[in-house]
């Protein structure tokens, strides 16, 4: 029964991301830094996950598509880590400049198992 109950437990504990390490684009894990240490999370452009060269993210080797349209200098930027909201400030800003440059409205960005996560 005990066994059962923490098979469980790890299981639900995987779906929110609880201590998971972010992937590289060659899929090694990487431990993520605060989101509050990252000064800049990348050049802000808009991008097409579709482009293999990834042109409009700039130069730097680690560089990423997240959600399929916005430039990361770095997956564990993109999956940075937080322990509060307000972790998630710098990130929030990021995402919601890039957001207005493109003529969307602004998302909420919160702390979810220990990432910034967006959400409404």
């Amino acid at each position: 029964m005990a066994t059962e109950v923490c098979a469980k437990l790890l299981a639900l504990l995987s779906l929110v991301g609880c201590g998971q390490a972010a992937l590289t684009s060659n899929g090694t894990a990487i431990d993520p830094p605060p989101c509050t240490t990252i000064s800049q999370f990348g050049n802000g452009q808009t991008c097409n996950s579709a482009d293999p060269t990834l042109a409009s993210c700039g130069t730097n080797a680690s560089r990423l598509c997240a959600g399929g349209w916005l430039c990361y200098d770095a997956p564990e930027y993109e999956q940075c880590a937080c322990t509060t909201d307000s972790d998630c400030a710098g990130k929030r800003d990021y995402v919601n400049q890039a957001r207005a440059l493109n003529d969307k409205s602004p998302t909420a960005i919160t702390c979810n198992g220990g990432r910034c996560v967006e959400g409404n």
